[in-house]
């Protein structure tokens, strides 16, 4: 005789008691208090406003880098002794101001010789050219002088060249740094000697993905928030995208201005 196994309730159980709590909540809400009851409980309150059409504006966060709108280092493009420092570090100073004299008192015996050896030049041009009018002097004599004067004329405008590097100056308005020389200092060529800054106003540099190379525009206002200044906002304008993508992080390279007054 083959036993059958019990069947299990506890399925069937949960039904039942599922059933059993619905009904007993809507006999409470509709029966046991009555239809008068239930016309008489407060709807639940809403808020609407009315739909309107606009543009949606979008942001986009990036991580990006200050810097200064011109940055140079000042470097002597000759060599020599530097004879005086006309600046104090982190002074303000505006194009064309001397920052450093070379000493140069070689170069100005150079521009001396050189003058007069034109001087000499253009005399002896002058009789050659009389000579020749009268008859008295070659052609090859006049042309000589001519190309000889020609000669010292270059040579002392090289001469002035060279006393005009001796004399270092600011190429643009800015702020100074730290110097990396001193007076007695003997400089070669391309070496470093103080950093100059233009930071009014600064260049924010920082990158977005390429998804959103449609969205971007110059002219663009961005929103730029510093450790320095917790809780300010500066705000500034994209002047320039780079149309380079970067095929290692498929990024775009942008760059923005903000005052910096």
């Amino acid at each position: 005789m083959t036993k059958r196994k019990p069947t299990s309730l506890k399925p069937l159980f949960i039904v039942i008691a599922l059933g059993a709590v619905g009904a007993g909540g809507w006999y409470y809400f509709n029966g046991h208090a009555g239809p008068a009851a239930s016309a008489q409980r407060p709807g639940m309150p809403v808020e609407a406003q009315a739909v309107t059409v606009g543009p949606l504006d979008r942001a986009i966060d990036a991580i990006g880098s200050l810097q200064s709108n011109e940055s140079v280092i000042v470097r002597p493009e000759i060599a020599g002794r530097i004879s005086d420092i006309h600046f104090k570090e982190g002074q303000a100073v505006e194009k064309g101001d001397l920052l450093i004299k070379l000493d140069d008192a070689v170069t100005q015996a150079e521009v001396r010789e050189a003058a007069a050896s034109v001087k000499l030049s253009q005399a002896n041009y002058d009789r050659a050219r009389e000579l020749f009018k009268k008859g008295a002097g070659t052609e090859r004599a006049r042309d000589e002088a001519l190309a000889q004067m020609n000669t010292d004329q270059a040579r002392l405008e090289l001469a002035q060249a060279q006393l005009e590097k001796t004399e270092l100056r600011a190429p643009f308005s800015g702020l100074l740094g730290l110097r990396q020389v001193s007076p007695g200092d003997y400089v070669n060529p391309g070496q470093d000697m103080v950093n100059l800054e233009c930071i009014d106003p600064l260049k924010v540099d920082f990158r977005v993905a390429e998804t959103t190379l449609g969205e971007l525009r110059p002219g663009q206002t961005i929103q730029v928030m510093v450790d320095a200044f917790p809780g300010e906002t500066f705000q500034g304008n994209v002047y320039a995208i780079d149309p380079r993508i970067d095929a290692a992080g498929r990024s775009i390279l942008i760059r923005a201005t903000i005052d910096n007054s």
